[in-house]
């Protein structure tokens, strides 16, 4: 995004955030979005900052599902007008001077033309519908038994409780 932005301009832009990092990863979803500075000194690197903006226990509630959800949607829709915007801004500035314009070092964005099109950024596969439809496991009913201590050991001795032994081949036993 950044090498978009900065496209055919004589310095990199370093002005805003125009990007959105999604994590979802035992069941939160946590959302960031990511700026970087000009360098410090003349001839150094820009430092990049990532930034929490919103977290959500998806597998909570439905009704904290439905928010996480529908941030996600929002923030990949709100990207997608930002690169969209950045493409058009990038294609403005290669068409008159295509062929002069020299191309900031270090990006790698557009092809041999200097010009950028939507088609050459691919869409996600996922679906928002999935995302919407996604309804979390039941939980599991605290009436259930557990086994005791004595069954347990057995088990994790590989001992049945009918007093056999398995060592995780079969045993067929003739009558």
């Amino acid at each position: 995004m950044h090498s978009l932005r900065s496209y055919g301009r004589d310095k990199p832009v370093s002005d805003n955030a125009y990007t959105i990092t999604s994590i979802y990863h035992g069941g939160t979803l946590r959302m960031y979005t990511s700026h970087r500075t000009q360098p410090t000194s003349a001839g150094g690197r820009p430092k990049y900052y990532m930034t929490q903006l919103r977290s959500f226990a998806m597998t909570d509630t439905a009704k904290t599902f439905r928010q996480g959800a529908r941030a996600y949607r929002n923030a990949r829709d709100w990207a997608k007008e930002q690169r969209n915007e950045a493409i058009e801004q990038a294609n403005e500035r290669a068409s008159p001077v295509a062929a002069e314009a020299p191309v900031l070092a270090g990006d790698a964005a557009g092809d041999a033309s200097g010009s950028l099109n939507e088609e050459d950024f691919e869409e996600p596969d996922s679906s928002t519908e999935e995302l919407a439809d996604y309804r979390p496991p039941a939980k599991r009913s605290s009436k259930r038994s557990k086994p005791s201590q004595i069954e347990r050991m057995q088990r994790n001795a590989g001992e049945s409780t009918d007093g056999s032994h398995s060592h995780g081949s079969a045993v067929i036993h003739s009558g």
